[in-house]
């Protein structure tokens, strides 16, 4: 019963990891951001500048999100 209760209270969070990659792919298409192959940004795109020309590389990786910058807080 405990494991299911924790896996319960974690679906969110491993919902979010699953689902914000590929909905990041999506905004930076919508966008027309230009990237490369094996992108990862497992945290919200919260913005974008219009009409700005962005090109991302290959093997990109952007942590984004609450808690993830260890010196400084997101509030």
């Amino acid at each position: 019963m405990k494991q299911f209760l924790i896996k319960l209270l974690n679906f969110p969070t491993t919902l979010c990891i699953k689902l914000y990659p590929r909905i990041n792919r999506m905004i930076l298409k919508a966008h027309g951001v230009v990237f490369g192959k094996n992108i990862q940004i497992p945290g919200k795109v919260l913005w974008l500048i219009r009409g700005a020309r962005i090109t991302i590389g290959d093997n990109f990786y952007l942590s984004s999100g609450n808690g993830v910058n260890p010196i400084a807080s997101n509030l």
